[in-house]
């Protein structure tokens, strides 16, 4: 009976020491989650760039393909330089509708339609309440900084790229 007393709180001991205890265990449960947390917040800090072009002019594309990153978009987003963009990506074809929702620097909004060719180029300021809606249905809608295309002459007619 001493002996198993004794192997008995040997094996208490060694579950403690490997955090086997209740409140290790919690610990290692919190410890899992936390790094998955972490694991998810380095993976939105790092988004994913591609290039597209338009009028063989290349842009460097953050992508929004998932209907979280569609939602947020550009807002509390540092202003684009000249040549860097947001690229839409949706799942299928359909009239698109964008605003200006807590973006702090102005932006075109470039539609472009199933054959790849720009339909529209809708600019939008800070504050501006409008809704622009794209001209027919579109896969694919591009955020610039206001101005840019049309100071490469880009505009409707021009040919997008999609990513490469």
């Amino acid at each position: 009976m001493v002996e198993r007393a004794a192997a008995t709180s040997l094996v208490v001991q060694r579950r403690r020491a490997l955090g086997a205890s209740p409140r290790g265990a919690l610990v290692a449960l919190l410890s899992l989650v936390l790094a998955a947390l972490l694991g998810t917040a380095c993976s939105l800090g790092a988004p994913e760039r591609v290039i597209v072009t338009l009028d063989g002019v290349e842009v460097i594309a953050e992508v929004a393909d998932q209907a979280a990153e569609r939602a947020h978009g550009l807002q509390d987003h540092e202003p684009l330089e000249p040549g860097e963009g947001m690229l839409f990506i949706f799942e299928d074809s359909a009239p698109r509708t964008f605003a200006m929702k807590e973006v702090a620097f102005p932006i075109d909004v470039v539609f472009i339609d199933d054959d790849l060719i720009v339909r529209a180029i809708e600019p939008l300021d800070p504050g501006d309440e409008r809704l622009v809606t794209s001209p027919c249905p579109c896969a694919y809608v591009l955020e610039l900084p206001q101005g840019w295309a049309a100071s490469r002459d880009l505009g409707p007619g021009s040919a997008f790229g999609p990513p490469r």
